[in-house]
């Protein structure tokens, strides 16, 4: 078989249900949608004439594949482990000088009503990000280059998580927007 033929059987069978497997699995995240069009592309290059099933199962290992591959400095943490733990590493370099501050001085002095209040605006605000907006804030927080980011998000998907990353944060916090 032929490029030309492959791509165009390609083309075909993604028509069907194979394209909204993919959106479903991928929730949203383009890179797991990539990993997934790789899949079901792999999968037609090895058996052309395949049931759907087929093409569907390699595409969902594909995903899991790519999903399980990233490594961080707890890499000695299973990949199922680490996405239930919610470990989040904050670097003080990363940080602006009053916000680092804010984050090393001493909480003693801080009535804890008022911590109390901040720990659950926060919790509030991060359990309602999505995986794109949740990429855009470790992004902001590492303090990246907006151009940058748009080069690993994609401008229209930047603008929107900005967007929906404010109104949430507004929400959050109870802030008069």
């Amino acid at each position: 078989m032929t490029d030309q033929e492959l791509h165009s059987l390609f083309k075909k069978r993604l028509r069907g249900g194979i394209r909204a497997h993919i959106n479903y699995y991928a929730a949203g995240d383009e890179d797991l949608i990539q990993e997934g069009l790789r899949g079901a592309y792999e999968s037609l290059r090895a058996q052309p004439d395949c049931e759907d099933r087929f093409i569907k199962n390699n595409i969902r290992w594909q995903m899991l594949r790519f999903a399980r591959k990233g490594k961080s400095v707890d890499s000695d943490v299973t990949g199922f482990e680490r996405r239930n733990r919610h470990i989040e590493i904050v670097k003080t370099d990363a940080l602006t000088e009053d916000v680092a501050e804010m984050v090393l001085t001493d909480k003693s002095s801080i009535p804890v009503d008022e911590k109390v209040i901040a720990m659950v605006c926060w919790e509030r605000f991060l359990k309602t990000l999505t995986r794109i907006e949740k990429k855009f804030i470790n992004l902001k927080l590492k303090e990246t280059d907006r151009f940058k980011m748009h080069k690993i998000m994609g401008q229209l998907t930047y603008l929107k998580a900005r967007k929906d990353c404010r109104v949430k944060f507004n929400r959050a916090f109870d802030v008069a927007a």
